[in-house]
């Protein structure tokens, strides 16, 4: 699971009168509760007064990212980026912005250049061990998840996806490990009980694969493809409760 990207105050080094400071922080503001449109009119008005202002070229990039326009996004935050190099966030949304074009070589530079600025952002570390797995590095994307958990051992996604990698790499009692703490962390991810699920249906245990399946579902019932899987692994133990019931569902 990717993380979403950063909106964030201004840089201390962002060169920002403070005059539009309070101007930057209305539009964030509205940004947080997901105003786009009138988040962008104020940063657009800020840019009309001073183009160069880093905040407001920075933060509509990122609000050209939660709109799915990455190559708008990748222009606005480069274009920050030329006005101020020392900003680790502008780096992880500009990773972001080329990890959601799946662009991933260059996703993975700019994260490393987000974690060489502040080596403790946590978030920076999971997305590039992310963006090594998409790239089949997966030694090295296990690396970055266990960095990410040593920083803020609270991510109960970054457990969930080493378990991806460790099932990946066929450490499977590794795997399961994984899945329980991420679920220990957090009891409604549903995305760890499905992990666990796959791993304990490697190892040939049904009934444990069944169970996770079905609690997947109960907790995200539009987990539509994880309807067939758990047919598929009750009818090796042949438990037939709710077949017709589950059949319906996974072809509604």
């Amino acid at each position: 699971m990717k993380k979403k990207p950063s909106i964030v105050g201004p840089a201390k080094t962002s060169g920002t009168r403070p005059s539009q400071i309070a101007n930057l922080s209305v539009g964030m503001g509205l940004h947080q509760k997901g105003d786009l449109d009138e988040a962008q009119k104020i940063y657009e008005s800020i840019l009309r007064r001073d183009p160069r202002n880093f905040d407001a070229l920075h933060l509509l990039g990122v609000l050209a990212t939660q709109r799915k326009k990455f190559a708008k996004a990748i222009d606005l935050i480069t274009a920050a980026i030329a006005l101020n190099a020392h900003n680790a966030r502008s780096f992880y949304n500009l990773g972001f912005a080329y990890q959601e074009s799946k662009k991933f070589e260059l996703a993975l530079i700019n994260y490393e250049k987000a974690i060489s600025l502040d080596p403790n952002y946590y978030v920076a570390h999971s997305n590039k061990a992310a963006t090594l797995k998409e790239l089949n590095r997966l030694e090295d994307a296990l690396s970055s998840y266990n960095t990410a958990i040593e920083l803020n051992p609270t991510l109960a996604d970054a457990y969930s996806n080493c378990a991806v990698i460790l099932q990946e790499l066929n450490r499977l009692p590794e795997a399961i490990q994984r899945c329980n703490i991420s679920i220990d962390l957090s009891p409604k991810l549903a995305l760890a009980y499905f992990n666990r699920g796959i791993v304990f249906n490697d190892l040939k245990d049904f009934e444990n694969a069944s169970n996770d399946f079905n609690t997947a579902i109960e907790i995200k019932p539009n987990y539509v493809f994880v309807y067939g899987l758990m047919l598929h692994t009750r009818m090796k133990i042949c438990d037939w409760r709710d077949y017709d019931q589950n059949v319906n569902d996974l072809f509604s």
